[in-house]
């Protein structure tokens, strides 16, 4: 179907067609009739499932560069009664606390060093996609 659609926008002269791909080769293929992007939702859906399972504690993560991740996850029970400061988390585990969610759904957006971790918050961190 991705075929078709390509070539028919393709030929009636539509300038940027970004076409869906259920593999490599198809994605391939894709190109060469003239898709200018193509994208593979069944591979990006696949990690993030497989991103979740590994982590049972994330709920949601953002890919919002080529480098860059940020992941919200429940807080370990580890990091209750601590502040940032004491977790060094930055030093550890290479990921930064940009946003604190209290149990009552209030988002401290800029946590400083002595924001403390209760059980029921939920923590929003920056990290790079290697890590």
């Amino acid at each position: 179907a991705s075929i078709m659609a390509t070539l028919n926008l393709k030929e009636i002269g539509v300038k940027k067609i970004i076409a869906k791909a259920i593999n490599k080769s198809h994605g391939k293929v894709l190109k060469k009739i003239g898709a200018d992007e193509v994208v593979y939702p069944e591979e990006y859906m696949g990690h993030r499932i497989a991103r979740f399972a590994m982590e049972p504690n994330m709920i949601e993560h953002l890919r919002f560069s080529k480098d860059f991740l940020l992941v919200e996850f429940k807080s370990p029970s580890s990091f209750w009664g601590k502040n940032l400061m004491e977790l060094g988390v930055r030093d550890k585990y290479n990921v930064n606390i940009v946003g604190i969610k209290k149990g009552d759904g209030i988002l401290n957006p800029s946590p400083r060093a002595t924001s403390v971790i209760e059980k029921g918050d939920t923590l929003l961190v920056i990290t790079d996609s290697k890590t």
